[in-house]
């Protein structure tokens, strides 16, 4: 549904997000947890769903919880919601 892809959006940027705050590129990132930095590129993208235990190893790896990145995904606003200002805040 058009709610999950936005909420899976929000999650792929939650995870660049912590991935970049630790200085970690994606090949850095697949190295540490046996995934290719193409896939973590594609969650990332919302390209491709997570399966559970990637989703647990990165955020493993980015000093986090599954809890604390669903619930910040979840209440993130959607970027169809935002204007394009919000949408590339930095």
């Amino acid at each position: 549904t058009m709610q999950f892809k936005a909420f899976q959006t929000n999650l792929g940027a939650e995870l660049r997000r912590l991935r970049e705050a630790r200085r970690l590129s994606t090949v850095d990132l697949g190295n540490a947890i046996g995934k290719s930095h193409s896939a973590i590129s594609r969650i990332e993208t919302a390209q491709q769903e997570a399966p559970l235990s990637v989703l647990w190893a990165m955020c493993q790896e980015l000093g986090t919880t599954i809890d604390n990145v669903v619930t910040i995904a979840a209440h993130e606003p959607s970027a169809q919601d935002m204007t394009p200002r919000e949408r590339y805040r930095e």
